[in-house]
Formats: C-alpha cells, structure tokens, sequence
C-alpha cells in the first residue's frame, strides 16, 4: 500500500511539473525587441552581374520578432 501511495505522489507531482509553463498569457512578451532594428535582409540574396552592369538590390530592416521597421534608412556602399 505505501508503494502505492508513494507512486500515486509520484505520478500527480510529475503531471504537475509537465503541465506548467504551456502556452503563456497575453501579457507574456512578444519576441526580441519589437520595433528594435535587428536584422537587414538583402533581395534578391544571390545575383552575378556583368562587368559595367547595374544590379538592383532591396533592403527591408526587421525587428527581433521579424516585421519591418519602418522609418530606417540603409546606405549601400559599392567597395569593388
């Protein structure tokens, strides 16, 4: 019986500890740092280009969450 006892703790403990932590509230925080710049993502992300030919790339800058933040300039900088 004391088995039994020590068993049904056991299981009611562990279904306990399982269970906590699941889908959050609404008041739980979304992402890094939203509306923060984190990342610039380049398109198109591959291209090869001629000598003395024009490319056109598009810059978006996201935030930690990855929507666009809007209002950021990117410069581009031609080192070749």
């Amino acid at each position: 019986m004391k088995k039994f006892t020590i068993l049904s703790v056991l299981l009611a403990l562990s279904l306990f500890l399982f269970n906590c932590g699941g889908a959050g509230s609404s008041n739980s925080p979304k992402g890094e740092n939203p509306g923060v710049p984190s990342v610039v993502q380049l398109l198109p992300s591959h291209c090869i280009a001629q000598t003395n030919s024009t490319i056109t790339l598009h810059a978006q800058v996201l935030d930690g969450n990855g929507a666009p933040v809007r209002g950021v300039n990117v410069v581009f900088t031609n080192l070749s």
